[in-house]
């Protein structure tokens, strides 16, 4: 019996440690595309961007689902480490025509978007 509650606090802890590992690396990848960019919405680089509320990201949960944020002024290129937003359905970036550069090539790892 003691055996078998220590397998569950094991797992949950578990768990919760990937959550919180999942959470950093979206905020990472956010936070590389603002290092790319200038022009940032409002309250970007503040916190969590699921728990508060970044301007144009949307979470289920605590992943990153959408970025949108168009005609926001944003100035310069698509970094890479948005393929580590493995949730990703959305990617709006439309009329921000200081965007500039290639689609990093690691967007094609991002099997749920389906909006570009």
């Amino acid at each position: 019996m003691i055996c078998t509650w220590r397998l569950h606090v094991l797992a949950y802890m578990l768990s919760n440690k990937y959550e919180l590992l999942s959470n950093s690396s979206a905020a990472t990848a956010l936070r590389s595309l603002a290092d790319e960019w200038k022009n940032l919405p409002p309250g970007w680089l503040r916190g969590d961007p699921c728990r508060d509320g970044w301007v144009g990201i949307k979470c289920t949960g605590s992943r990153i689902t959408s970025i949108t944020l168009p005609n926001m002024n944003l100035v310069g290129e698509l970094s890479g480490d948005i393929s580590i937003l493995s949730e990703l359905q959305q990617l709006d970036l439309s009329y921000n025509h200081d965007l500039t550069g290639p689609l990093p090539m690691s967007i094609g790892n991002l099997k749920k978007l389906t909006n570009l």
